[in-house]
């Protein structure tokens, strides 16, 4: 891993509209010039467009004039139009360990195949022994829509395992969830960025959320496409996240045949084989369950400058 020094880009004049410059206001919002920007940042020239790349400072160049075009000012120190930005940059390398346990029986778990995590921890290795694992259903907590899926569960020291999206997305008429969140439209209690936030706030130290496309809304491929890189802005020690690892498990990998998929096909109505035996399993009165003890190493590998 390696901390760099990364720009964040400023400009005066995006907060409202009266204090755009007359030039920007006058542009009426058009679809294909809109496309043609999108198209742009998206091609190859941009290469990803990730942090620390040469695609990093062609999309500065890129929109930095397109913001002087606009008529618009810098608002960076010093009448910069960026500002220095340290981020934590880490990438691991293959796991040399991830496995289950349930019982008696060990399954080993390929990364990129079965699972995929990365760490926002600033160190060398990061590992996880025999923690236990702690099915939370959805993982939300949101008081305000009388909604609690942990129950006063302790989570520290422990893996948090989460379905994706919200406990509304694929239920059906006289059950607990319907009409309690956005249903199809995913709120911010759905995304992974909340339940990995919300497993560190309980102590956790590793998260995992189960996937399946028509929840998360892309495919496995998207999942695991960083290859186990991860950024983060440089944080005090008594900031950093409890969780060494945080990921995804492949919605094959987490079946039927052992307790994290045993609510799996709750989540999979879409595809047609939904259990109904497992319809309480995530009901407003469902409590968290012991899946299993899980295990992973990792070591970094060097990181890009």
């Amino acid at each position: 891993m390696c901390m760099t020094v990364r720009t964040m880009l400023l400009a005066l004049g995006l907060s409202a509209a009266p204090l755009l410059p007359a030039a920007a206001q006058a542009q009426a919002i058009a679809p294909d010039r809109l496309e043609s920007s999108v198209r742009t940042l998206a091609s190859d020239l941009f290469q990803g467009r990730a942090p620390g790349t040469i695609g990093e400072e062609r999309t500065i160049g890129y929109l930095v004039g397109r913001f002087e075009a606009l008529g618009l000012e810098p608002g960076g120190p010093d009448g910069q139009w960026v500002q220095t930005v340290p981020l934590l940059h880490t990438q691991l390398g293959t796991p040399t360990q991830l496995a289950v346990t349930q019982g008696s029986e060990t399954t080993p778990w390929t990364f990129g195949e079965n699972v995929y995590v990365s760490t926002l921890q600033p160190k060398d290795n990061v590992s996880i022994d025999k923690a236990p694992m702690v099915f939370v259903g959805y993982g939300v907590s949101a008081p305000e829509r009388g909604w609690d899926d942990f129950k006063g569960v302790d989570l520290k020291g422990k893996v948090a395992v989460f379905l994706v999206n919200d406990p509304d997305f694929e239920a059906v008429k006289g059950e607990d969830a319907v009409g309690k969140f956005g249903g199809k439209t995913m709120t911010y209690y759905g995304r992974w960025t909340y339940k990995f936030e919300e497993a560190a706030r309980r102590g956790a130290i590793g998260a995992l959320i189960v996937h399946d496309t028509p929840g998360a809304g892309y495919g496995w491929n998207v999942v695991k496409s960083p290859g186990g890189e991860n950024y983060d802005r440089v944080r005090p020690a008594d900031r950093l996240t409890s969780l060494q690892l945080q990921g995804w498990v492949a919605g094959d990998a987490a079946n039927e045949d052992n307790e994290i998929g045993h609510g799996l096909s709750v989540n999979r109505r879409a595809n047609g084989d939904r259990d109904r035996r497992a319809k309480g399993d995530h009901g407003i009165d469902a409590r968290p369950r012991l899946s299993g003890t899980a295990q992973g190493v990792a070591r970094r590998r060097s990181a890009k400058a």
